[in-house]
């Protein structure tokens, strides 16, 4: 499993306006987090493809930029390996002692469907730029998880630390208790004995540290995200071909040629096994429980891992919901970059004309596209675009303020 989910990082990151006129990138990203990057695209930016890489995909990072990723074949390597030293493999089916008492501590938490307000509609994605309502959300279910463990310290595992204070700030204003220093280790002796007690640790962290940790303490651990969105991109297409150690749940879905957020959730079920297997292997009173946005949409996937499940309803309504995202937007930053005074000279097609665009305003770092639409993602804004054709410029009006991610330039 470690050589499904390991990734590599391909040249340095792209601050957004240094890609406009060399790589079609922006446009590719104008309504996603997360885009596979072609060969062409690859070349254009001066970048060589390492050998037996599977697939190459850009994420944007929470300050705007783009970052350029890469997984490898590992099967290609492995039969290398065995072929090398003349080996059959042989699969271990192993397993957990009281599997199923095990398991039914695995939890996976979604959000209830309601017909008069249905807060999962207002959901974002992890790498959303609006981290306001993206961690307002997941504090809410995390909240939820608390009330049913009321006497059991947190420790609650993100992707990485790049938010760590804002997210401290915004558990402490929520009531949490979460030590100000010591070591990872002083810190969970810390948390256990405070009634709301809770830590906030990376992935590399949690798997590094936190999982070595020997204690005979119950602890709630809640993880984050479950890397969805990336799994997607990296597994093009599921399952594994020709690997030895797929099974029957990575099920085609028919519902796609690619991969799917179903698909991907069973395949990389094993790992958050191994990764229970660590907890409990301190304390069997621990319980893991998993916030994955995609959990939403699936009724049945806890049954296909045969793990528990809870639903949980964050908000009475919207009213509470507007309120609640009031109250975080002073903690978290909704995706403004830090680039200043950027000035951008670009040509733009709009129908079969060519008009130069000079655009000089603080953060205008726009995709300048086909449409007479402009979004500005430093901004997040869209300009109307209106043409004077005597001198051959553009004019940006601001047209209204929309939601990030739900439109196209």
């Amino acid at each position: 499993m470690q050589d499904r989910t390991h990734k590599c990082q391909l040249g340095e990151p792209y601050s957004f306006s240094s890609l406009i006129g060399r790589s079609k990138l922006p446009l590719m990203m104008a309504s996603a987090n997360y885009c596979h990057v072609p060969d062409a695209e690859i070349v254009k930016l001066g970048l060589e493809r390492p050998s037996h890489t599977a697939n190459i995909w850009a994420e944007r990072m929470a300050d705007g930029r783009i970052v350029l990723y890469h997984n490898y074949e590992y099967q290609v390597y492995r039969r290398e390996f065995l072929k090398h030293f003349a080996v059959t493999p042989e699969v271990i089916d192993w397993q957990f002692a009281n599997e199923q008492m095990d398991k039914e501590k695995i939890i996976f938490v979604s959000t209830e469907h309601k017909s008069d307000f249905d807060a999962s509609t207002y959901r974002m994605t992890p790498k959303t730029t609006q981290r306001t309502k993206y961690w307002a959300y997941q504090f809410a279910l995390l909240q939820r998880v608390h009330n049913d463990n009321q006497d059991t310290p947190i420790i609650y595992v993100v992707n990485d630390l790049d938010e760590q204070d804002a997210l401290t700030r915004y558990a402490i204003s929520l009531g949490f208790y979460i030590p100000e220093e010591g070591t990872a280790f002083r810190k969970l002796e810390h948390i256990y004995n405070h009634p709301n007690g809770l830590i906030i640790v990376s992935k590399d962290e949690f798997v590094n540290t936190i999982g070595e940790y020997r204690t005979d303490k119950s602890y709630c651990y809640i993880w984050d995200n479950m890397d969805v969105d990336r799994y997607k991109l990296m597994w093009r297409t599921l399952p594994f071909k020709d690997d030895i150690e797929d099974v029957e749940a990575a099920e085609l879905d028919e519902r796609s040629l690619g991969s799917t957020a179903k698909q991907c959730i069973l395949a990389e079920w094993p790992i958050f096994e191994h990764y229970y297997s660590l907890m409990s292997a301190n304390s069997r009173d621990s319980k893991f429980y998993i916030l994955e946005p995609s959990l939403d949409e699936y009724n049945d996937i806890a049954d296909l891992c045969q793990c528990a499940s809870m639903t949980v309803q964050p908000w009475e309504g919207e009213d509470a919901y507007k309120q609640t995202i009031e109250e975080a937007t002073e903690f978290f930053d909704d995706g403004q970059a830090s680039e200043f005074d950027i000035h951008i000279h670009q040509k733009c097609f709009l129908g079969r004309r060519k008009r130069l665009v000079s655009l000089s305003k603080r953060n205008p770092s726009a995709y300048l596209g086909t449409q007479r639409r402009l979004h500005c993602f430093h901004t997040n804004r869209w300009w109307q675009v209106r043409s004077f054709p005597r001198t051959g410029y553009l004019s940006l009006f601001l047209y209204s303020q929309v939601e990030f991610g739900y439109y196209s330039a």
